[in-house]
């Protein structure tokens, strides 16, 4: 399956063939009222062979071009991708309709030229002798949009960011133009405190279409007033929840606390950012039933979020606690809407996240009491002559007291 390189709405710059005496080896793509900035999806599955500054399209590195070689199975061929700043690197598999970069906006690291995707093909191996117009290999594409998992092949790797009142007022609509699918945000912390950015970010990724969670971040201290608080600033329980339990948040029972008093108010806890350095610091407590386990684990440097991504067989994905990370934080200096942020890596597509975020809520790790007082008083107990404790009572009752009331079954409010 073949997908356009550029969203729909995209026009056909400068086609194939003769130019300027010379010989156009390619096909250029914009936009309407300027380019720079667009995201630049994969035509089709493949491996990336050439990464970075190319002559003619820029650099240094991002900026330049990306090429990207596939097998017959994947559709065959070699398409080359100039003027852009790449968001994947050399060696990546990626999947037809994936994000993989931006049209250079920079005339001064997109090879001077006015902001534009330059597209190539090659039939065969890269050979840029035989570049043929690409347009005729675009018949039929698909619009670009969210990557299907390819059948026995890799997965699908998406991006999403966590963001606070650290950050400032983050622009959420040029966070969903760079090709991120899902947003954090501080809801509340401990039992009084309220993040003010919280309501905006809300009602922005609702209107962009963004997975979103709220997060609270645990401290020690009264479990209820915490959850009154978050559900408070919330203000929307079909919003699944986030808890941030790290430095400052107690044992592992103050967690559970928490995510049970939350859920007592009717809002779905479905997320868990639990870092294995306070897990290790708290006792290496069990946590193969806390609900969607986030790991940080920081890479060095500062780049593009899926640069910087160390992979989906990273050893920063190593299972603790008896549970496999489900989201991985691995930095907090990705270059996110003119921002430096923290980025988090989901492997699966945007409908598994949602699924995730969308799961009933998992049994409570910490004891529930009123289930426990209800097991009690109903079971019947082989100590008791197979009664129950109410049944027992009664016998009792009746050779202490002379009554024959053992087996009536009334009852009064």
């Amino acid at each position: 399956m073949k997908y356009w390189p550029l969203d729909a709405g995209r026009i056909v710059t400068s086609p194939f063939g003769p130019r300027d005496g010379g010989m156009h080896t390619g096909a250029d793509f914009g936009f309407v009222g300027g380019s720079g900035g667009r995201a630049v999806y994969a035509v089709q599955s493949g491996t990336v062979i050439y990464a970075g500054a190319a002559q003619g399209y820029g650099g240094p590195d991002p900026a330049g071009w990306l090429v990207i070689d596939s097998d017959d199975q994947q559709g065959g061929g070699v398409f080359e991708y100039g003027h852009i700043v790449r968001e994947v690197g050399a060696g990546a598999k990626v999947v037809a309709g994936q994000r993989i970069g931006r049209i250079n906006p920079d005339s001064s690291t997109n090879g001077g030229v006015a902001p534009h995707l330059h597209l190539s093909y090659m039939p065969r191996e890269y050979n840029p002798a035989r570049k043929q117009d690409p347009l005729p290999v675009l018949a039929g594409a698909a619009e670009p949009g969210q990557p299907t998992q390819p059948s026995g092949g890799n997965a699908v790797t998406i991006f999403g960011i966590d963001i606070s009142n650290n950050n400032g007022t983050v622009d959420i609509g040029q966070v969903k133009a760079e090709g991120f699918q899902f947003v954090w945000a501080k809801v509340s912390e401990g039992a009084t405190f309220r993040d003010v950015f919280w309501p905006r970010t809300r009602d922005w990724c609702r209107r962009v279409g963004l997975a979103l969670a709220g997060y609270h971040y645990i401290r020690e201290g009264d479990a209820n007033a915490q959850a009154d608080n978050f559900v408070a600033q919330l203000g929307d329980t079909s919003i699944p929840a986030m808890l941030d339990f790290e430095d400052g948040s107690g044992g592992i029972d103050n967690f559970w606390a928490v995510k049970n008093a939350i859920e007592a108010r009717g809002v779905r806890v479905a997320l868990s950012y639990i870092p294995r350095w306070y897990w290790e610091k708290i006792g290496k407590p069990d946590l193969s039933r806390v609900p969607g386990l986030i790991q940080s684990s920081y890479v060095n440097g500062t780049a593009y979020a899926s640069v910087l991504y160390p992979g989906d067989d990273s050893p920063r994905w190593a299972a603790f606690g008896g549970k496999t990370p489900d989201i991985l934080q691995f930095t907090d200096k990705a270059l996110v809407a003119g921002k430096s942020l923290d980025a988090n890596a989901f492997r699966g597509t945007l409908a598994q996240l949602n699924a995730l975020l969308g799961a009933k809520p998992e049994t409570p790790g910490a004891p529930d009491y009123e289930r426990e007082i209800w097991d009690q008083l109903r079971l019947r107990w082989e100590m008791l002559g197979w009664q129950t404790l109410i049944e027992a009572f009664a016998e009792v009752r009746d050779k202490v007291l002379g009554t024959s009331d053992h087996g009536k079954t009334g009852v009064r409010p």
